[in-house]
């Protein structure tokens, strides 16, 4: 039993991989404010994207669905530097900010470790193939 003190606690087997926009929307239905969420969004990459909440209904379940909207016009395309940089000068509490410094190089591994799988090895993914540019 997780003790009182610690929070809640998900374990998410991403195994097999994950869409960023989907966990986020799980995360969101089960509870995680979406204020709070883009809060921090915007702390991190001002005037950059909006994110939209929406009920939908898939195969007779209801579900939240998130759009991470673009609201720049040109969105840049941000090495792991780049991002690492912009999570180091945000206004983010230290524990938020050292776990999304460590969520990024650990979704770059597994885009690597695919990349592995079909014999290509490249560099590590930019933000656009990480999907923040959406």
């Amino acid at each position: 039993m997780t003790p009182p003190d610690v929070g809640l606690h998900a374990w998410i087997d991403a195994t097999a991989g994950l869409a960023g926009d989907m966990l986020l929307a799980a995360l969101i239905d089960a509870g995680a404010p979406l204020e709070a969420v883009s809060n921090a969004v915007s702390t991190v990459t001002a005037d950059s994207v909006d994110l939209v909440a929406t009920v939908v209904s898939r195969a007779g379940l209801r579900a939240t669905k998130i759009d991470v909207v673009s609201v720049a016009q040109d969105q840049p395309d941000r090495s792991w530097a780049d991002i690492r940089t912009l999570l180091a000068q945000a206004d983010l509490p230290d524990l938020i900010r050292e776990r999304a410094s460590a969520g990024v190089p650990a979704a770059c591994r597994g885009r690597r470790s695919s990349a592995r799988d079909t014999g290509k090895r490249g560099p590590l993914p930019r933000s656009r193939e990480l999907g923040f540019d959406r």
